[in-house]
């Protein structure tokens, strides 16, 4: 629970600060958003999973199969969240 603790003083300070940095603000809503209900939903899945009845072997490959689609969701996501903190400033140069 800590890190969706994070996720979301996360979500209320970007939504405090988006008329101050609304492109920043905006793509941090959307990334830390995807990640709570990438987190709720992948811990449903598996509770449901796990009281299916589904045979060890079968839950054991859909359980991988599910954690390589969300490892890679959370790469894009984590990039989104990287582009929101880097992306805005500007191109100068110190001489």
């Amino acid at each position: 629970m800590p890190i969706i603790t994070i996720m979301v003083v996360g979500l209320v300070i970007a939504i405090a600060r988006w008329q101050k940095h609304p492109r920043v603000s905006a793509l941090l809503v959307i990334a830390l958003s995807l990640e709570v209900a990438a987190y709720l939903i992948y811990t449903l899945f598996t509770a449901v999973l796990f009281n299916s009845g589904m045979e060890a072997t079968e839950m054991r490959s859909l359980i991988n199969f599910v954690a390589i689609g969300m490892g890679l969701l959370r790469a894009a996501l984590l990039g989104l969240i990287l582009w929101a903190a880097f992306g805005w400033r500007s191109h100068t140069h110190v001489q």
